[in-house]
């Protein structure tokens, strides 16, 4: 059976500098980058850096659909507008 992985990753407050543009070209030679965008899909491998990592420094939302049943959303919103303790989870680690 193949693989099928679906990263998307969108910046909505700003748009991404070149040098930005480049690292993340730096990361899949294939994925459609734009100044608020970078999207790709996987058949055979995987994406390589921490999706987590790029929507902390460059992005603002984050889809990622798998064959295999793994389905994630994400938003990154400012850490004093939610209460942690409420939502019981925290995705991303102190400090990151």
């Amino acid at each position: 059976m193949s693989e099928y992985q679906y990263y998307e990753l969108v910046a909505v407050d700003r748009q991404l500098s070149r040098e930005e543009m480049g690292y993340l070209r730096g990361i899949s030679s294939r994925a459609q980058i734009s100044s608020t965008r970078f999207c790709n899909t996987y058949n055979y491998g995987d994406l390589k850096a921490d999706p987590r990592q790029l929507l902390a420094k460059f992005f603002d939302a984050y889809v990622y659909v798998s064959n295999f049943g793994c389905k994630v959303f994400a938003i990154k919103v400012p850490r004093n507008l939610l209460d942690e303790a409420l939502l019981g989870i925290c995705w991303l680690q102190r400090g990151s």
